[in-house]
């Protein structure tokens, strides 16, 4: 198997150390059984949502400040629309952004969409649902409407929805539309390949390689 990101590099290492511990201990194991189960155990933990709840209780733990995030987010729209899309549901988007940006980091994005299903985003039909938001700041409760959503509205957040609509509502062709994103598969193949968006990478190894390019 390839290891392409940071998704696969935590996979391949939480692999390498529960083999490491069957060797050391003696213990009679299968690969097969136990690649099996390390994919069962991170897909438990991604849909309990439990990586998400240790987050958002720790958060100076795991985010690190980012002091130029809201100047650049404002720089960009000083020119040109910007659009927020992530598989993660938008309780756990909400709870980071407000921690690094301020509560009114919406301000900052045209369009907002959580829970995308991305890559399935990209060549499925489901129909955008448009996220009804009560309360202030950590006293927040969200549910998703049953309203048909035939537009984005300023300020609004969404869940789900589908690329072809997402077309339809900005009116933002392929050719004019950067996206940028860390995961192979939803991030950067098939918003290129389907849509001919052009895709940007994040690949936080490269910073210190730069700096190691940089030094003689």
């Amino acid at each position: 198997k390839k290891i392409p990101d940071q998704f696969t590099l935590a996979e391949a290492c939480l692999l390498s150390d529960s083999c490491q511990y069957f060797i050391e201990n003696n213990i009679p194991f299968h690969p097969g059984a136990v690649t099996e189960d390390v994919n069962m155990a991170i897909r438990y933990v991604h849909k309990s949502q439990t990586m998400h709840k240790e987050v958002m209780s720790n958060l100076n733990k795991y985010y690190h400040p980012t002091p130029y995030l809201a100047d650049m987010l404002q720089q960009f729209r000083r020119t040109k629309k910007t659009f927020l899309m992530s598989n993660s549901s938008f309780e756990y988007i909400n709870t980071g952004l407000s921690h690094l940006i301020g509560p009114k980091w919406m301000d900052l994005f045209d369009v907002v969409v959580a829970s995308s299903q991305k890559p399935y985003f990209f060549t499925g039909k489901s129909l955008f649902r448009k996220l009804d938001v009560q309360g202030k700041h950590n006293n927040l409760t969200y549910q998703s409407k049953w309203n048909n959503v035939t537009e984005f509205e300023p300020g609004s957040a969404y869940i789900k929805g589908n690329i072809q609509h997402f077309l339809k509502f900005t009116k933002w062709e392929g050719g004019n539309v950067l996206y940028i994103g860390d995961h192979l598969s939803a991030d950067l193949v098939e918003p290129a390949r389907s849509n001919g968006w052009y895709t940007g990478a994040v690949i936080r190894e490269l910073e210190n390689e730069i700096k190691k390019q940089g030094t003689k």
